[in-house]
Parts: structure tokens; C-alpha cells; sequence
């Protein structure tokens, strides 16, 4: 073998060792790129310069290279090497990109779980792992999401969370709602029983509500009826291009620069933002709403955060908290109708509580008693959580030992609560059916076993969803409503398997996109 082949053989898996330790980001893509494209003319240069030289330089680096990264993540050196997994997955990330554009993520990783155990390699440095919230709460936090910018968002989140101003959400939860039962009952007693489509109508209402929530207004998709604007056309294109692009991070600005559908739905996300940020600090705030905390009005905090860096919260709490929120509610209600014993009984005690409806469902100091309600949708959530995998979280320094395996610093994992959810290790028995009595008072005396640890549909820990609170009062209210107001039903011409496969025909980019759930209600 030739000098030449030899240096470019050595210098590939030079490459390889250093870009092991430094990985390209996003901002290095190119220039990277670049570095590595320069090296073997550079060696051709040193040599003799021709043709010949110029290809056998390119194949011995690059072939050099991919084989060496190959031989690598596949190999008994890679730390990850233990934890079973697809061999495609322990080779590339582009494998779970795949996996999240097809939008069927959450069963992929269950069906994953199922074939390879509690703890599944998804990539090169990456892995799933059944863990309930006890494993990962040890002293000094085993998985976090690291920085100083973290710790100080988080704090302007939680005080546009606390009790207080929940208080204040409550109001606006209430008046919303209200609007939803006549709207409801107005397009109900206009399609007939074909019905309407209630998934629709609850993104309707959460996209209204958190609008007022976080912007204090700017939102009347009820009142009109649909989405005039394509704003929940934009959220799904956004998800499910921003779920790739995490896959991806090191490749995003040229996915954004030279794919055009890609790059229109991230503009379009972030022109949403700065627009009604911009109008938010225009019309000035008559209530303290989300963005009166992140903005720091009240000017508690030392260095106020830039208006991009709000914008962006703010278009993050109307995406988590619309979607999430319309998919939990839509779900819950599926489940009931198709478990008639179950909505009989959550019926009957919203009826009990609220002494046949002489007393608003709204009133939410009842709730309380709700014990069977709150159980459905509970139960809802653990079957079909509105957001079926989570983010990713870092292992800390030190490493740690998951599920049986040693898991180096920096290493990605994930836990999914569609695929914990569903192991029987922590809810049995009848662990894929709708029983809501096995989160009632006394379950485990009538043979149930549920994990409250693996119960994780608002994430946990140090990075856990700040507005699980408002989520959970929302839901109940606008749940108890529902049941008090309306007798409720599938459409009539909706056949049996298309209602059977609902759940499953769910696509999920982060947050859910579900079919059109078409249900009558008519008016108790």
C-alpha cells in the first residue's frame, strides 16, 4: 500500500478520535465540513499531484473514517456497547429521525421495550430506559438538563405557576369553558348525527385559553369557529420539523437553509412568536399573565431576558399547553365512550357532587370529591400520555447505573412514558385496558398494582412540566362540565374498526396529532 493511502488510512481515524470527544454542533456544521474535505488534498499536495492521487486520497480517508466510526459504536469498546438495541440505531441517529417523521415514535419505543428489556440503546450514545421517578431522584441528580439559563427560566416559569397565579388562570379557565359548552352545543344541534369533530373543538379551546394565559388574549378560534389563521397547522408542521431537528442538532441549520418546507414551518413558528410578543408589549398587561412572570414586570430579577427569549417561551407554553392539554381531554373522553360502565359512573358522580345539576360543575372547590373523574383521567394519561416520549436528559458527571447498566456522563437517555406506562411491572393487571379504579382509595385490596413512581405523563424531576397544576385543573374542569351538560356519543356511521384503531392512528412529533374524533352531545 502506498505513503499516501497509509497517511490518509491514519489520518481518517485521526478524525474519528478527535471528533469523538468534539462533536460538530450546529454552528461548526460547516466549517467542519470544510476541515475534513481540505485533508486529503492537503495530503495529495505533500505527494504527487494528480487524478490517481486525488481519488485514492478521498477513498482511503473517508472510507478510513466511516469505518473506523463504524467499527467503533458497533464494537465491545463502546461504552454502550452492553445496552441491546438495533444495530441500525447503535450506528446513526438518522435511524430515529426516521423513526420520529414517521410520527410513530411512541410505539416503535414500546415495541423496542419489548423485545430488548427495560433499557434499549436508540443511538450512537443514547438509550431508553424504563426508570420510575425514585431511580432518578438520587442525591446529586442523575439525569438533569444542565446550566445556569435552565435554573433561571425554570424560576420565572414557577412563579407564573404558583398558587397565586393559578388563581388567576382559574378565571379565565372558567369563562373559556363556558364559551366551549355553547359553542358545543350550537355545532352539535347543526351536524346531526354525523357529530362533531371534539378533538378539534378542544384545540379550539386550549389554543384560546393559553393564548389568554400567555399573551393575555389574541385568540377567538371558538367564537369563529375555525382555525382562520392556520395557527394549529403551524404548531404540528413546527413539532414535527423541530423533533427531526433534535435528532439531528449538528445538522439544523442546513436542514433549515435548503429544506424549503422545513425552513417556512420554523420561520412561520418564529414570525408567530415575535408577532404576538410584539403586540402583548404593545397592548401593555391589564392581568398578570405567563408573560407578565417571564418578562419580569414585577423587575425581580437582576437582568430582565431579551424579548426573543420571552417570545420564544411564550410560543413554547401555547404548543405544550394547547396540545398537550386538547390531547389529554380528547383522549379521556374516547375512553369513556368506549368503556360505557366508566362513563356511566364518572357521570353519576359529577351528578352526585354537583346534586344533579342544581350546582355549576365549575365550582372548582368540589372537586375534591371527584375521585372517580379525576381516576379516568388518570387512567387516560397512563394508556395514551399527551406527550408519549419526553425529552431527553443528560447523565451527569460520574455516570450512573440504570435498569442494570453503566451509563458513562453525557450519555442520553429518555424515559418514555408510553412504553413505562404500559409494562406490567408497574400497572397490573389488565395493563393495556381502561380501568380508572385502579387509582381509586383501596385498589390494591381489589388486586390492583399501579406504580405511582412510573406515573410520569407531566415528565419529573428537576425539568418536569411547570404548568402540570393548571393541566390537571383545566382538565377536571372542563371534564366535569362536559358530563353534566351533555349526553355524549360516537357519530352515528362510524364503524367499529375505525373506532377500534383510533387511539394507535395517533402521530406524535413531541406533541400528538390525532384523527378526528366525531361525537354527538346533546344537551342533558
Amino acid at each position: 500500500m502506498s505513503t499516501l493511502a497509509l497517511s490518509a488510512l491514519a489520518l481518517g481515524i485521526t478524525n474519528h478520535l478527535y471528533f469523538k470527544q468534539n462533536e460538530p454542533t450546529a454552528q461548526t456544521f460547516i466549517p467542519t465540513v470544510l476541515f475534513l474535505l481540505t485533508q486529503p488534498l492537503l495530503l495529495v499536495y505533500l505527494a504527487e499531484v494528480s487524478i490517481s492521487n486525488v481519488l485514492l486520497s478521498y477513498i482511503s480517508f473517508f472510507a478510513s473514517l466511516v469505518s473506523s466510526i463504524v467499527i467503533y459504536r458497533l464494537s465491545p469498546l463502546h461504552p454502550l456497547h452492553s445496552v441491546p438495541g438495533p444495530w441500525l440505531a447503535r450506528l446513526t441517529k438518522f435511524w430515529r429521525a426516521y423513526v420520529c417523521a414517521m410520527g410513530k415514535q411512541y410505539l416503535t419505543l414500546k415495541e423496542l421495550h419489548d423485545h430488548y428489556g427495560p433499557i434499549v440503546r436508540t443511538g450512537p450514545n443514547e438509550g431508553q430506559a424504563y426508570v420510575p421517578r425514585k431511580d432518578a431522584r438520587t442525591k446529586g441528580s442523575v439525569l438533569v438538563l444542565n446550566g445556569e439559563d435552565h435554573r433561571n427560566r425554570r424560576r420565572l416559569w414557577n412563579r407564573g405557576m404558583n398558587t397565586d397565579s393559578l388563581r388567576e388562570y382559574e378565571e379565565i379557565i372558567r369563562r373559556r369553558a363556558r364559551e366551549l359548552s355553547e359553542a358545543l352545543a350550537r355545532a352539535s344541534k347543526k351536524a346531526g348525527s354525523k357529530g362533531v369533530d371534539l378533538n378539534e373543538w378542544f384545540s379550539f379551546f386550549s389554543f384560546d385559553f393559553m393564548a389568554d394565559m400567555a399573551f393575555g388574549g389574541g385568540s377567538n378560534m371558538m367564537a369563529s369557529g375555525e382555525d382562520e389563521h392556520g395557527y394549529l397547522q403551524m404548531i404540528e408542521d413546527g413539532s414535527r420539523y423541530v423533533d427531526i431537528i433534535c435528532q439531528l442538532p449538528w445538522l439544523s441549520i442546513v436542514l433549515e437553509s435548503y429544506v424549503p418546507s422545513m425552513k417556512r414551518a420554523i420561520l412561520r413558528l418564529r414570525n408567530f412568536g415575535l408577532k404576538w410578543s410584539t403586540e402583548r408589549v404593545q397592548r401593555g398587561g391589564t392581568t398578570k399573565d405567563l408573560w407578565y412572570h417571564l418578562s419580569d414586570e414585577a423587575n425581580l430579577e437582576e437582568d430582565r431576558p431579551a424579548l426573543q427569549t420571552i417570545a420564544g417561551e411564550g410560543v413554547l407554553a401555547i404548543i405544550a399547553g394547547s396540545d398537550t392539554t386538547s390531547a389529554a381531554l380528547t383522549y379521556t373522553i374516547y375512553y369513556l365512550l368506549r368503556n360505557p360502565e366508566c362513563y356511566k359512573k364518572a357521570r353519576e358522580e359529577v351528578d352526585e357532587v354537583f346534586t344533579g345539576g342544581t350546582v355549576d360543575a365549575l365550582d372548582t372547590k368540589l372537586y375534591g370529591n371527584l375521585d372517580y373523574v379525576a381516576a379516568c383521567i388518570n387512567e387516560s394519561m397512563r394508556l395514551m400520555p399527551p406527550v408519549p416520549c419526553n425529552g431527553p436528559r443528560e447523565v451527569s458527571a460520574g455516570g450512573k447505573v440504570l435498569c442494570g447498566q453503566y451509563l458513562p456522563e453525557r450519555t442520553q437517555v429518555q424515559i418514555p412514558p408510553y412504553s413505562i406506562h404500559r409494562n406490567p411491572a408497574h400497572s397490573s393487571p389488565q395493563t393495556n385496558e381502561y380501568v380508572p379504579e385502579r387509582w381509586l382509595p383501596g385498589a390494591e385490596a381489589k388486586g390492583y398494582f399501579t406504580n405511582a413512581d412510573a406515573f410520569i405523563p407531566f415528565s419529573y424531576g428537576p425539568s418536569n412540566c411547570a404548568g402540570r397544576n393548571l393541566a390537571k385543573r383545566e382538565m377536571m374542569m372542563v371534564l366535569a362540565m362536559l358530563l353534566q351538560q351533555f349526553d355524549i356519543c360516537f357519530g352515528t356511521g362510524e364503524e367499529e374498526q375505525w373506532v377500534e384503531g383510533w387511539v394507535k392512528r395517533s402521530r406524535e412529533y413531541f406533541v400528538t396529532t390525532r384523527d378526528p374524533l366525531w361525537v354527538v352531545l346533546s344537551p342533558r
